[in-house]
């Protein structure tokens, strides 16, 4: 191993994201479509439905899609293109025969910074008008068209204004690696142009990434160190930064 890449951002919430919180998690009257939520009752964004999105939006923006004998779509698992490096395979009988290799990416739980936490709950600032503790609700109608019987639901989302902590650490081993970052970087850009959670189509889950944070930690000395300039948008990050990254890195093996 070479080092790591942390990446730190503000993942914004530009429309209302809801992502299901299943069965389980449904406590508030007239609810049908819960949000996930954290043992405190705070909305979060999952690891695994953040890289699920990163994953499939680079998938499909590159043709890495794989087949099932019914010709449905599924993840890549060829074990070695980029994104089979970046964001691995699955465990299944097909890859034993496959050279195992590490995860590149971990994708941790987005939570509510703080200060947006306690606006919401104290519904103060921009969520002053906020109905529920930390989201809000929105009928949704859908219309069977063989007997044009309306079935309204009622779908708990996340706010617009809210702010999630979002760190991704990227583990390098190689320059392969390295350069393999610009593909992450596209993910964030496909994301911010496309929604996560559920009804991306109707409206919902429109986000973007500010004030990236860029740290290093080489394998020589493992301590931390900011790397670059702040970022307040993907879209600045560019080949002469990517440069800088890889000079680093390399210079630490």
């Amino acid at each position: 191993m070479i080092g790591r890449l942390i990446i730190n951002a503000d993942l914004v919430v530009k429309t209302g994201l809801h992502i299901g919180g299943g069965s389980s998690s449904v406590e508030i009257g007239g609810i049908d479509n819960s949000v996930i939520k954290s043992h405190k009752g705070e909305p979060y964004i999952p690891g695994s439905s953040l890289k699920g999105k990163l994953r499939s939006l680079t998938e499909l923006a590159h043709n890495k899609m794989s087949k099932n004998e019914k010709g449905e779509n599924l993840p890549c698992d060829c074990g070695e293109c980029f994104v089979c490096k970046i964001y691995g395979i699955s465990a299944s009988e097909k890859n034993k025969s496959l050279d195992r290799f590490p995860t590149r990416i971990i994708v941790r739980d987005a939570f509510l910074k703080k200060n947006i936490a306690e606006d919401m709950r104290k519904k103060e600032g921009d969520f002053k008008d906020l109905e529920l503790s930390y989201t809000e609700s929105k009928w949704e109608n859908s219309i069977d068209r063989l007997t044009s019987k309306a079935n309204p639901r009622l779908f708990e989302r996340v706010p617009e204004g809210a702010i999630f902590d979002l760190e991704i650490v990227y583990t390098i081993y190689n320059e392969r690696d390295i350069d393999n970052i610009k593909r992450l970087m596209e993910g964030f850009q496909f994301l911010e142009d496309d929604y996560l959670g559920g009804n991306g189509t109707r409206g919902y889950g429109k986000v973007k990434l500010e004030n990236i944070k860029f740290f290093t930690k080489t394998i020589n000395d493992y301590t931390s160190k900011q790397f670059g300039d702040i970022k307040a948008s993907v879209n600045e990050i560019d080949d002469i930064w990517f440069g800088k990254l890889k000079e680093q890195m390399i210079d630490a093996k």
